[in-house]
């Protein structure tokens, strides 16, 4: 027994996958309560109930579940899954009304189904369709064959109507392309959809206006003069200003994003829209092909049944298909995208439209496959810390409470390229800012800094105002000069007795003219002279900025100074990796590298070409090489001795001195004062000579007394 009467409650439950027949569903309705009344079953739905439910997105309420706007090959879905919840739990519930089979699923295996159907029955239910009642499965039962068999048919005939829809679809959407029709979708921000009719007769269509007529179709415009004013904006300044400064701008100013007041749906769950512009928003616009009056279609491919390419439907290929299994959309090549040309004159030119993608695809070229660092997670090396193994960048990772940074390569590649090369990010940040601190304010360089401080202080106190002055007593000179001479030559002018005469003076009064006001916006820019500076000063003012760094090196604290230090030396890390045995399991560890400062090259070329993940999959898949390293990979033993690299006065691989030390010199380019953190810019530049001796290997203890700060391990 399963603890259920014979007459009940009664629950309904319908799906619509268009998410627009507002008529069908009260109709269902009427009838599970015309069916419930006459099976004597207790049920509470209503049409308006479910009109009302339709109009406020609701899934379920009181006997009443419905799934709108979801498509029917998804087994999971918010009316269905509350319907099915509430049926098992409820023991009152006996009848469940459901006007057809393939409200319940269209699915791409008719056995999913079943299963569904099954379960209910299983638990003592009756189902009742709109024509036939299905009867509950007793307790130790068996389907019956006939019954199961029709099921199978049934559900098999749903699933296929969603492939025959949507063969029958692309090959009317095709037909629609090569017409220059549109095929469905949203406008472009700044145009608008006009229907339009046999005769050539058109009008524009309201937001969310269907109109099915026959030799009637829609075009795309650019008729929204006020949306079209922000285009003509963003095209000015996208090859100047950062697609996200710009959408700071527009959303500081007030401007409505494209989809602002909207509502969208994400799994039949009415959601508004932001109403934000953002970066992808604004590149979306600014490299859009309906600018130059080209309409493309199929630039990605959907569905889950067929996809539309130039020549017809095609099924769907491995790459269709996500990790977990589910289609996905996914990006057309060139060959697949249908191309036609517009009925409008184009915005711009498709020189400047190239240009545009140009200007954008080099700006973000090197952020391109990499992890962003979301709020304030410690990433002061970020984007500074390189693979010598295969020259790639490294990314930060968090694993298990601890940060790094691990080959974009092996990550971007599916670990087919290079290998898991890690490095801690705390003891990286700790060895970088002792090589700072070891080479920049070790005694004597701190003294030959000052000493060169005061010189360029010297040398650049002299006589930099009084040039200034003088330059600009020269522009006044001149500009008196040419106001002298257009008074002459408007008095000439005035004089002249023949049109000839006068036509010829005014050509020299124009270019006069110009002259004199470009000369007087010179003199206008002339800024007055600034005080002299006493160089001493200046020079402790810099001495003073770097003793806060240096009490920054040697005390490591907020991570945001530190990265900013970074930055603006220009730090680099490049590490090479060894495999090494730990046990029974071979790791890649540190076994050398080069720490830069400045302007100093790096170490061996390195890659800068795209990092994106679906490009390098295709160069994979190609062949094409993705590394200047060949067959990048971790060496298992390294050569004999210590593997000598070096920038700034510091090599890894050895903790002893090993031979002669090189000499260094500091070269120092720019500096600025002001608190910390303040501008300053400072240059450190490794310059190596060659050293006379060669360096010996030594199996007794170093011979230098003092510690060798020039050599260390990275902890």
């Amino acid at each position: 027994m399963n603890g259920r009467p014979d007459v009940g409650r009664g629950l309904f439950y319908t799906r619509d996958s268009a998410g627009r027949s507002d008529l069908a569903s009260p109709q269902y309705v009427a009838w599970a309560r015309d069916k419930a009344a006459q099976l004597g079953v207790a049920f509470g739905g209503t049409p308006e109930a479910i009109t009302e439910m339709i109009g406020r997105s609701l899934s379920a309420q009181g006997d009443l579940y419905l799934d709108y706007g979801v498509s029917g090959n998804h087994l999971s879905r918010p009316g269905l899954d509350a319907f099915r919840a509430r049926a098992l739990e409820d023991s009152s519930v006996t009848h469940l009304f459901v006007p057809r089979r393939d409200r319940i699923a269209r699915p791409d295996n008719p056995i999913d189904a079943l299963q569904i159907e099954f379960e209910l029955l299983s638990a003592g239910m009756t189902l009742v369709l709109m024509d036939r009642i299905l009867p509950p499965i007793p307790r130790g039962g068996r389907v019956g064959l006939a019954d199961f068999l029709a099921g199978a048919i049934d559900y098999d005939t749903s699933g296929r109507f969603r492939r025959d829809l949507a063969e029958k679809l692309i090959h009317a959407k095709i037909k629609l392309a090569a017409m220059g029709f549109s095929i469905g979708g949203e406008p472009l921000y700044g145009f608008r959809r006009w229907l339009v009719g046999p005769d050539g007769s058109r009008r524009e269509l309201r937001d969310g206006e269907v109109v099915k007529m026959a030799a009637h179709h829609v075009h795309w415009l650019p008729t929204a003069e006020h949306e079209l004013a922000v285009v003509r904006r963003i095209l000015e300044m996208i090859e100047t200003t950062p697609a996200t400064r710009i959408a700071r701008m527009l959303n500081d100013e007030g401007v409505p994003s494209p989809k602002a007041g909207r509502i969208r749906r994400v799994g039949g769950v009415a959601v508004p829209n932001s109403g934000q512009w953002t970066q992808n928003t604004v590149k979306g616009i600014a490299t859009h092909p309906l600018l130059v009056a080209c309409c493309t279609y199929g630039r990605r491919a959907m569905g889950d049944q067929l996809r539309l390419t130039p020549s017809g439907p095609r099924p769907l290929a491995d790459g269709d298909f996500g990790p977990d299994g589910r289609p996905r959309a996914v990006a057309n090549p060139a060959e697949g995208v249908i191309r036609t040309p517009a009925t409008f004159e184009p915005l711009i030119t498709e020189e400047r439209l190239e240009s545009i993608r140009g200007t954008l695809e080099g700006r973000g070229r090197h952020l391109k496959g990499k992890p962003r660092t979301r709020g304030d997670s410690p990433n002061p090396l970020g984007g500074r810390v390189r693979d010598l193994n295969c020259g790639w960048p490294m990314y930060r990772h968090q694993r298990r409470g601890r940060w790094g940074y691990q080959c974009a390569l092996y990550q971007n590649s599916q670990a087919s390229c290079c290998t898991h090369n890690v490095v801690d990010g705390e003891a990286a940040t700790r060895f970088v800012l002792s090589c700072l601190g070891q080479r920049l304010f070790a005694p004597s360089a701190m003294a030959k800094l000052g000493t060169r401080l005061r010189e360029m202080a010297a040398a650049g106190s002299g006589d930099d105002s009084s040039r200034r002055q003088a330059e600009a007593e020269a522009d006044r000179s001149r500009l008196a000069t040419l106001e002298r001479n257009l008074a002459k030559v408007a008095q000439n002018m005035a004089l002249a007795e023949t049109p000839e005469e006068r036509s010829a003076t005014a050509v020299v009064f124009g270019e006069l003219r110009v002259e004199a006001d470009k000369l007087r916006a010179r003199v206008e820019a002339h800024r007055p002279p600034s005080p002299a500076r006493d160089p001493v000063r200046e020079v402790e003012a810099a001495l003073a900025v770097l003793g806060s760094l240096e009490a920054l090196t040697s005390s490591p604290g907020d991570q945001a100074d530190i990265g900013e230090l970074f930055r603006r030396l220009d730090v680099r890390l490049y590490l090479r990796f060894r495999a090494a045995m730990r046990g029974k399991k071979t790791v890649n560890e540190v076994g050398g590298g080069v720490v830069t400062f400045g302007a100093t090259p790096p170490p061996a070329s390195m890659y800068d070409g795209p990092t994106d993940r679906a490009i390098i999959r295709q160069k994979l898949a190609s062949g094409e090489p993705v590394s200047l390293v060949a067959n990048p990979a971790v060496p298992r033993d390294l050569p004999p001795g210590p593997e000598v690299r070096w920038s700034a006065n510091v090599q890894w691989g050895t903790s002893r001195c090993s031979g002669p030390r090189p000499r260094a010199a500091l070269t120092l380019l720019s500096w600025l004062t002001g608190p910390w953190p303040g501008p300053l810019s400072l240059v450190v530049r490794r310059r190596v000579r060659d050293a006379t001796g060669t360096a010996q290997q030594r199996d007794a203890r170093c011979r230098c007394r003092r510690r060798c700060r020039a050599r260390r391990r990275v902890a």
